[in-house]
C-alpha cells in the first residue's frame, strides 16, 4: 500500500514501468474520463445518430441486398454513429436510390455530405452542402448545411468562405448557438489580423455566453483582440472580469501573467510590475511566476528572496534557487526554513551529500523553524534516493524516539515502514506498522498501518500476527474503507467460511471477491450471457412502479416536461447535439441534468431521451441519479428496466464479434468500457486517451501497426468501431497474452501498463489477492474494484 510513495523517494521504482522480456511496453491506457471541446467538424469525435437511429444498438442484423428507405436509413444512421464512414455514405446513396419520399432525399442527402465530411473528403463535402442548398432553398435545413461549410472552411483555413457560411446560419438560426459561431467568426477575424471585427465577434459572443462555461476562454480571446489594437486598457478590463471568478491557482496564475504583461507592453511598467510581484508571492510553484519573476529582476525590481528562492526552486533552477536562499540567510536571522529549502535544492539537483548537509543544518540549528520536522523527512527522503534505505530508517525512528509528539512523527513511521517493505524487510516492516497505530490511533494512515501489518506478515507466513493485525482493524476501525479486506483476508487465511459468507452479501469488490473464495472460482466467474434483450423490456411495469412512488402517471414520465424542453440548456444542447458538435451538447445536457437533479421526474425523462439520441453518459448518469431519488435508493432494489439503464449494452454489435474473435467474454468488454468512458465515444481524459476504449495516441499507433491498420490517424480512436477493435485486441494482446491469461494482471495491465501489472503479478505468487493489494498505482487499484463490481452487475442483468 506504501508503494506509491516509495516511487518518489527511490530511483529503483522508476525503471519498474519498463519491465518487459519481449517488447517495450506502450504508455498505460488510462480511465478518469473528462469531456474535451472539439472544434471542427473533421475533430475527433463520436458522430450522433440521426433521428431514424435506433435507441438502443444490439447484434447487427442481417440486411436485405436492396433495403427499403426507411431501413437504409437506420442503416445509414448506424454506420454514421459507429465512424464507419464510407459505408454511412453508400447506405445513404441506396436512399437516393431508390423509391424515397423527398423528406427522406433531402435528409439523405444532407447527411451523405456531413459523412462524406467526416470521412476525410472536404471538397467533396463542399460540393455536396453547395448543391443541397440551392436543390432545397426554403428547407429547415440549410441552415445546418450552412453550419458544416462554416466547419469545413475553418479546418481549411478558409477563413473569409467561413465567415460566411457562419453568418448565412446565424440568419436561419439567430441566437440559440450564437456564442459559439461569434467565436469562430472571430477566431477567423484573428487568423485574416482583423482584430477589430474579431473583438466584435467575442464581445457578442460573451453577450450570449453568460449561462456557459465558456466565459473565461471568451474574455481571453476579447483580452487578446483588443491588445492586437493598442487597447491594453480594455484588455486589462477582460483579464480582471476572469479574476474576478476563477478559482483554480494554475489559471489565476496565467491570467494575472498576461494582465501583467500587458500593462508593461503598454508602458505601465510600474502597474505591470505589481501584478508580476503579486503572482511571484502568491502562486511561487507556477511556471508563470518564474517567467515574472525574470522579468522583475531584469528591470532591478526588488523581490523578496526567500519568495525568489521558493520560485527558482519550483521552476527547477536550482543553482539560482540556492543563491538566493544563501543571500536570505546572509541577510536574516530567521532563516531555519531556507536551509531546508536549500536542501530540497540540492536534491533536486541531484547532490545528494550536499543535501543531506543543509537539512542536517536546520534539525541541529534550527529547532525553531516551521520546517524543522520535515526536515528530518526529507533527510530520510534523500537517504533513500541515495541508496541508503538503512540510514534513512534509523533517521525516522530516531526522529520518532526522539520527538514522539512532533505532528510529522505518525508520518516518519509510516514512511521508514514503506522503505522496509521495499527492501524486504517484513518483520522489521509489521513491528513499525503496529507502532504506528499503537501509539498514533487517530492518525490518517493508522487503519492501512494495520493492513500492511497484516499483508506483511502473511508475506512471511506469519498468519497469526496477520490475522491479529486485521481482527484489530475490524474491530477498532469499523467505517475505514479497508474495513471489508481486513475481513476478507480473515476469512481467506483463517479459512473461516461464515465470515466469508457475511462478507459475500455486499455488492462491493471484497464481497465479490469472498463470493469467489466460497464458491473455489479461480480468477473470474463466467456466467453465459444474453444480449439480445429487448431495450425495453419491463419499461410499463417501471414506469407504473415510479409513478405510484411519484404521485403522477406514466404517461407523464414518458414525456419531458415544458419547463425542460423550454430551458435554454436543453435547447442549446440539442442543437449542438444535431449538428454534431458533442463535447459542446454534452456540456450543455450536464449542465442541465445539474439544474434538475432532484426531481425524480425529469431525470427519468431526460435517461430516456439521453438513450435515444445516443447521449449515453448523461442517461446513464441520470438513471443512476433517478434510482438513488426513488424509494429503490439504489440500482439494485430498482426494477429490471431501470437497473439496465444504468449497465446498459450499448454498441453490441461491435463488441461480441471482437470478443469473440479474441475469445475474451462480453460481459468483461461490457464492464470495461463503462468504467473507461462510460459508453462515451467522444471523451477524452486527462492523459489524452480517447474513444470508448480510452486509447492513448501512442497505443493506438502502436496497435495500428500491430494490425497493419491502413492509413491510421488519431481522430480514428474516436471511431466506435476502431476504438473497440483496438481496445479488445490490446486487452488480449498486452494483457491476457502477456500476463498468463490472468484477467486481473490483464485489467491492471490495461490501466496502468503491462510492465507495472507484471511486476505486480511477479510479487504476488500466483495469489490473486495479493496481487491486488500489490497494485502501487492509487487509480489502477480503484479501477480493479470497478471493473469487478461492474462484472457482477453486467452479469446479474445479462446473464442466461
Amino acid at each position: 500500500m506504501k508503494a506509491l510513495f516509495l516511487a518518489l523517494v527511490t530511483l529503483i521504482a522508476l525503471a519498474a514501468c519498463s519491465i518487459s522480456p519481449n517488447f517495450t511496453p506502450t504508455p498505460a491506457l488510462t480511465n478518469t474520463p473528462v469531456a474535451a471541446a472539439t472544434s471542427a467538424l473533421t475533430a475527433t469525435a463520436t458522430v450522433p445518430p440521426r433521428p431514424t437511429a435506433t435507441s438502443t444498438p444490439l447484434p447487427t442484423p442481417t440486411f436485405t441486398p436492396t433495403p427499403q428507405p426507411e431501413q437504409a436509413m437506420v442503416e445509414a444512421a448506424g454506420a454514421l454513429r459507429d465512424g464507419e464512414f464510407s459505408a454511412a455514405i453508400q447506405k445513404y446513396q441506396a436512399v437516393l436510390d431508390g423509391s424515397s419520399t423527398p423528406d427522406q432525399v433531402e435528409q439523405a442527402r444532407l447527411d451523405q455530405a456531413y459523412a462524406t465530411a467526416r470521412s476525410g473528403d472536404p471538397q467533396v463535402a463542399i460540393k455536396l452542402l453547395t448543391q443541397f442548398i440551392d436543390q432545397h432553398p426554403e428547407s429547415a435545413r440549410v441552415a445546418d448545411a450552412w453550419f458544416y461549410l462554416g466547419e469545413i472552411h475553418f479546418d481549411r483555413a478558409a477563413w473569409q468562405d467561413s465567415i460566411a457560411a457562419y453568418q448565412n446560419y446565424l440568419e436561419q438560426r439567430d441566437d440559440l448557438i450564437a456564442d459559439y459561431v461569434d467565436e469562430r467568426i472571430g477566431d477567423a477575424d484573428t487568423q485574416l489580423n482583423d482584430h477589430a471585427n474579431a473583438a466584435k465577434s467575442y464581445a457578442a459572443a460573451l453577450t450570449q455566453a453568460v449561462a456557459t462555461s465558456n466565459v473565461a476562454n471568451l474574455h481571453e480571446k476579447l483580452a487578446l483582440a483588443y491588445r492586437q489594437q493598442g487597447n491594453s486598457a480594455a484588455a486589462v478590463a477582460q483579464y480582471d472580469a476572469i479574476l474576478s471568478f476563477a478559482q483554480q491557482p494554475r489559471y489565476r496564475a496565467q491570467i494575472l501573467l498576461a494582465a501583467g504583461q500587458t500593462l508593461i507592453d503598454a508602458g505601465e511598467t510600474e502597474d505591470g510590475f505589481e501584478r508580476f510581484t503579486e503572482l511571484v508571492n502568491t502562486y511561487p510553484d507556477r511556471n508563470e511566476a518564474y517567467q515574472a519573476l525574470l522579468a522583475l529582476v531584469n528591470a532591478s525590481v526588488p523581490v523578496y528572496e526567500f519568495q525568489r528562492g521558493l520560485v527558482d526552486y519550483y521552476a527547477r533552477q536550482y543553482d539560482a534557487a540556492i543563491a538566493a536562499f544563501e543571500r536570505f540567510i546572509a541577510a536574516n536571522a530567521d532563516h531555519g526554513n531556507a536551509h531546508y529549502y536549500i536542501g530540497l535544492s540540492y536534491k533536486g539537483a541531484g547532490n545528494i551529500n550536499a543535501a543531506l548537509k543543509a537539512f542536517d543544518e536546520t534539525i541541529a540549528q534550527h529547532p525553531e523553524a516551521p520546517r524543522w520536522g520535515d526536515a528530518w523527512i526529507e533527510k530520510a527522503n534523500t537517504q533513500a534516493v541515495g541508496g541508503d534505505v538503512a540510514g534513512a530508517v534509523t533517521t525516522l525512528t530516531t526522529f520518532v524516539q526522539q520527538n514522539p509528539k512532533a505532528p510529522q512523527a505518525p508520518t516518519a513511521l509510516w514512511n521508514a515502514a514503506g522503505m522496509l517493505e521495499d527492501s524486504g524487510d517484513f518483520k522489521r516492516a509489521i513491528e513499525l506498522n503496529l507502532q504506528l497505530q499503537t501509539d498514533y490511533p487517530n492518525d490518517v494512515n493508522a487503519s492501512e498501518a494495520l493492513f500492511d501489518a497484516g499483508l506483511d506478515a502473511f508475506r512471511i507466513n506469519e498468519h497469526e500476527t496477520a490475522l491479529e493485525a486485521w481482527r484489530t482493524l475490524s474491530n477498532t476501525y469499523p467505517l475505514s474503507e479497508l474495513h471489508a479486506a481486513s475481513l476478507l483476508w480473515q476469512g481467506k487465511v483463517a479459512n473461516d467460511r461464515a465470515l466469508l459468507s457475511q462478507l459475500a452479501t455486499s455488492n462491493t469488490y471484497y464481497g465479490l471477491r469472498a463470493g469467489d473464495i466460497l464458491s473455489d472460482t479461480a480468477g473470474l466467474p463466467f456466467v453465459p450471457g444474453n444480449f439480445a434483450v429487448d431495450p425495453d423490456e419491463g419499461r410499463a411495469e417501471a414506469e407504473q412502479w415510479l409513478a405510484n412512488a411519484l404521485q403522477t402517471t406514466p404517461e407523464a414520465l414518458r414525456t419531458l416536461p415544458e419547463v425542460v424542453l423550454t430551458d435554454a440548456r436543453f435547447k442549446r444542447g440539442s442543437e449542438f447535439w444535431r449538428l454534431g458538435k458533442l463535447s459542446e451538447g454534452k456540456a450543455e445536457f450536464l449542465a442541465l441534468h445539474e439544474a434538475y437533479i432532484d426531481d425524480a421526474a425529469v431525470m427519468y425523462a431526460l435517461a430516456i431521451y439521453y438513450r435515444d439520441i445516443g447521449l449515453y453518459y448523461p442517461s446513464i448518469a441520470a438513471a443512476t441519479r433517478l434510482v438513488r431519488l426513488s424509494p429503490a435508493g439504489s440500482v439494485e432494489n430498482a426494477p429490471l428496466f431501470l437497473q439496465r439503464l444504468a449497465y446498459p449494452i450499448y454498441y453490441a454489435h461491435l463488441i461480441l464479434p471482437e470478443a469473440q474473435a479474441h475469445n475474451i467474454d462480453p460481459m468483461i468488454i461490457f464492464s470495461l468500457m463503462r468504467a473507461e468512458s462510460l459508453f462515451d465515444g467522444a471523451v477524452t481524459s486527462s492523459a489524452a486517451a480517447g474513444g470508448l476504449m480510452q486509447i492513448i495516441p501512442p497505443t493506438g499507433e502502436q496497435i495500428a501497426r500491430d494490425l497493419g491498420w491502413a492509413n491510421y490517424q488519431q481522430s480514428d480512436l474516436y471511431r466506435p468501431f476502431i476504438s473497440v477493435k483496438f481496445g479488445v485486441y490490446y486487452l488480449r494482446r498486452y494483457g491476457l497474452d502477456f500476463l498468463d491469461g490472468d484477467m486481473y494482471a490483464a485489467w491492471a495491465a490495461y490501466n496502468g501498463g503491462p510492465g507495472n501489472a507484471q511486476r505486480w503479478q511477479a510479487a504476488s505468487n500466483g495469489d490473486t489477492d495479493l496481487f491486488v493489494e500489490n497494485i502501487s498505482l492509487g487509480e489502477t487499484r480503484l479501477y480493479i474494484d470497478r471493473l469487478r463490481e461492474n462484472l457482477a452487475w453486467y452479469q446479474r442483468l445479462y446473464g442466461q
